[in-house]
This record gives structure tokens, sequence and C-alpha cells, in this order.
């Protein structure tokens, strides 16, 4: 598995708060190619989003999409 970065955006509610956030991959290289696997970039993220770094620490509690 390839060195990755999770990014979030945020997803609001109608109040404009903060209701949850999507969780995105980023891949470390230094090819500029767009190519990846799909599957493994969903991986990436479940990995070291739940296991690595910590799901409560990404989202502070909020829900992940």
């Amino acid at each position: 598995m390839s060195e990755c970065i999770i990014a979030r955006q945020p997803i609001f509610d109608v109040n404009l708060k903060i209701y949850g956030y999507e969780l995105l991959f980023r891949r470390i290289s230094n090819n500029n190619s767009a190519d990846f696997d799909p599957e493994e970039a969903t991986s990436s993220v479940l990995v070291n989003g739940m296991f690595v770094i910590g799901l409560e620490e990404l989202t502070k509690g909020k829900p992940a999409f």
C-alpha cells in the first residue's frame, strides 16, 4: 500500500454548522500521474482513518462519510 494523506471535507447542515466529514484519499507520490487503484484508495482511507489515526481524532465524534 502506498503512503497517503487523508483529507477531510466538512459537510454542513442548513444552519452552516459542521454535520460531519467526507474523508478523502490523497496519495503521496513524486509521480504526477493520476493513475491509482480506487480500491487501494478506499482501503487506505479506512485503514489509516480508523486504525492508524483514529476516527475520533479525525472527526471529533461527528459522522464520517
